[in-house]
């Protein structure tokens, strides 16, 4: 039992202090290249170059022309925005990172705890690099890995 609690005292003082609150108009180009920079670091290399195309202009779409079908969510800590979460109403989830210095620190699991209350079912298309991350969320994979329009993904879900 005290190892147990020395472990949660360890993970906590790893955990960044954040806010996550809904996007605004202003947050737009800053959330727009916190996904450029994850996506670019991490993802663009297993993507054929139409698929980076591809991915950031269906993101650039999802941020700057917000629909009522998407809640898109930032994780902040002090004035930086180091998340990013976009959940459709359908509750599949679009583009969703953490800066790469923030990883590991619980943003995600903030972000993702605080979007995705009320939802039954969620899906999403993972990155390959992002498949761990997702089953420590409880998702599972539902059909082998697929490629669009160049970009290569892991249909999951979590009932």
């Amino acid at each position: 039992m005290l190892c147990t609690g020395r472990i949660e005292q360890a993970r906590l003082k790893r955990m960044l202090p954040v806010t996550i609150s809904k996007m605004q108009l202003s947050d737009q180009k800053h959330a727009y290249a916190l996904v450029q920079e994850v996506f670019t670091k991490q993802i663009a290399p297993d993507f054929s170059a139409d698929g980076n195309k591809e991915f950031l202009s269906a993101a650039q779409r999802m941020i700057f022309q917000q629909t009522e079908e998407h809640l898109i969510l930032l994780a902040n800590s002090g004035q930086q925005i180091v998340g990013i979460l976009d959940l459709r109403s359908d509750g599949h989830i679009c583009p969703f990172f953490v800066k790469n210095s923030a990883q590991g620190k619980g943003i995600g699991r903030k972000l993702f705890n605080q979007a995705t209350k009320g939802f039954n079912s969620l899906s999403v298309n993972s990155s390959l690099i992002a498949v761990k991350a997702y089953e420590k969320l409880g998702f599972t994979t539902v059909s082998e890995v697929q490629t669009r329009n160049g970009i290569t993904y892991l249909p999951m879900v979590k009932d």
